[in-house]
């Protein structure tokens, strides 16, 4: 595993989303980024319902580099710490299952999509956030590529 910073951009007064998407790939191509595909990263929450108590909740992660997985943050019974849970995605068929325990939170689903390059060693991602149909903000994520384990000769 590498290293990664993910940081919130501002946008700029009198720009929208998209504008600012695309200043920012420019920005990266002219610094010799290559696009190399797109990603989505979604979070969707779940809550129990108010019969077992406690409201605790449940954020499923989804992210397009790992198809297979769903990453999740339960909260623990003390409510101060939160537990991670990485599963295959068949999670998703145990939370409908779980539906009498926990319910999806309505209009609260989350995603970053957008498209990511390559840079030299590093591998950036441009992400446009929002909220059902609701822009809320820009996430650049930029992470050092992992190398092959078995050098080619």
């Amino acid at each position: 595993m590498g290293v990664i910073v993910l940081q919130l951009f501002a946008v700029p007064e009198g720009k929208s989303g998209p504008q600012v998407i695309d200043i920012l790939t420019k920005r990266v191509t002219s610094l010799g980024g290559v696009l190399s595909g797109s990603f989505m990263v979604d979070c969707e929450t779940y809550t129990s319902v108010a019969s077992l108590g406690a409201t605790r909740s449940v954020h499923l992660l989804h992210n397009s580099e790992t198809p297979a997985s769903v990453f999740a943050l339960l909260e623990a019974a003390s409510g101060n710490k939160t537990v991670a849970l990485v599963a295959d995605n068949l999670f998703d068929l145990l939370m409908l299952k779980l539906s009498n325990f926990y319910q999806a939170k309505k209009q609260t689903k989350i995603e970053s999509r957008g498209p990511r390059f390559e840079a030299g060693d590093f591998l950036v991602k441009l992400g446009s956030v929002t909220m059902g149909p609701a822009f809320k903000g820009i996430l650049v994520e930029v992470g050092k590529r992992k190398e092959n384990a078995y050098p080619t000769a």
